[in-house]
């Protein structure tokens, strides 16, 4: 499976890299993002993507606090409807809860929880991910968390503290203006410590029915990103054990690290059968291989995880309507002129 990025998120990197007076576009295409997918709503690009944009951004600005300046360019269409569920919420710690609840409509590689303590409210931000290496990327996310919290509270919203696990750059009062709080580096967690006064607060521009619209909306998408994400998943794991001959359920649900009766029950969410997934890689996988004259035809069944080449004959005529020999025959005849 592919891990992905919500393809509109790429507008804060833009912004960033052009408010250094560098042209983004180069970055973009280094970095194999395509530009209409960034303007797509509800497209998403891949996560491989998005670390060598980041990797490109930080070799091409100087700047060990470049990743505060996100804070500057975030729009609420940039998260889709969750951004707009965010700024109609009653409180911030709806708001977050919100965010924890509903990250993974931006990528997967992120993961928040939101935990009150008393007086205090801790957001806890940790990315289970490669890709985080630069410091600058995760000081982006944590500005922008930021950013979204004073947009619904007021610039005068003031965290307890900060923590972030990286070590203290040269520019380190920059972090202190931006907070407005004491911030604490070389920490085992990166945290946003909220007063939970603050996070309770009824804030003027909720509206639970807006809230409630948008919910929906994320709830929707991130169905059909979940019944996408399984049933890839699936024939990606089918793929890998087709040539051993073992392509039972129990051992793709075994790889995915899920009990069979967990595996079929999230097929059936997602209105997929194994029996179906299985024939269906089969019969594309086939089609690629009889294509290919350099495969012979025993090859092509035992790759398919067919012991037996009359099963797999049998197979592909119930697919095509034709037997492997045939179609072969066909992709050999020379094109007369």
């Amino acid at each position: 499976m592919t891990a992905t990025y919500l393809a509109s998120t790429a507008h804060l990197a833009w912004k960033v890299i052009k408010s250094y007076d560098i042209e983004p576009e180069k970055l973009f295409e280094a970095a194999h993002i395509d530009l209409d997918m960034v303007q797509c709503a509800g497209c998403r690009i891949s996560y491989r993507s998005v670390n060598t944009l980041w990797k490109l951004i930080t070799q091409s600005i100087q700047d060990p606090c470049m990743g505060l300046k996100a804070a500057e360019h975030w729009h609420p269409s940039y998260i889709n409807a969750l951004g707009y569920a965010w700024l109609a919420s009653t409180t911030l710690h709806d708001a977050l809860n919100r965010l924890v609840r509903y990250i993974h409509i931006v990528t997967k590689s992120i993961e928040l929880e939101l935990v009150a303590r008393g007086s205090e409210t801790d957001l806890f931000i940790s990315y289970d991910a490669p890709g985080y290496e630069f410091p600058q990327r995760c000081d982006a996310k944590l500005a922008t968390f930021m950013a979204m919290c004073r947009v619904n509270y007021g610039e005068e919203l003031k965290p307890v503290k900060v923590c972030l696990k990286h070590a203290p750059p040269s520019c380190e009062e920059k972090y202190y203006q931006f907070f407005k709080a004491p911030v604490h580096f070389n920490h085992p967690d990166n945290i946003i410590t909220f007063r939970s006064t603050d996070v309770r607060q009824s804030l003027s521009g909720a509206n639970p029915y807006i809230a409630e619209i948008n919910d929906n909306v994320v709830i929707e998408y991130l169905s059909h990103l979940e019944k996408n994400d399984i049933i890839q998943r699936t024939k990606a794991v089918i793929v890998e054990v087709l040539p051993s001959g073992n392509v039972s359920n129990n051992l793709v649900a075994a790889k995915l690290f899920m009990s069979v009766r967990s595996f079929q029950r999230s097929l059936r969410k997602a209105g997929a059968t194994y029996r179906f997934l299985l024939a269906d890689t089969r019969r594309v996988l086939a089609e690629g291989y009889i294509n290919d004259p350099g495969i012979e035809l025993q090859e092509v069944a035992f790759l398919l995880g067919f012991t037996e080449y009359s099963a797999f004959s049998r197979a592909f005529k119930q697919w095509t309507g034709k037997s492997p020999v045939q179609v072969r025959a066909g992709t050999l005849q020379p094109v007369m002129a």
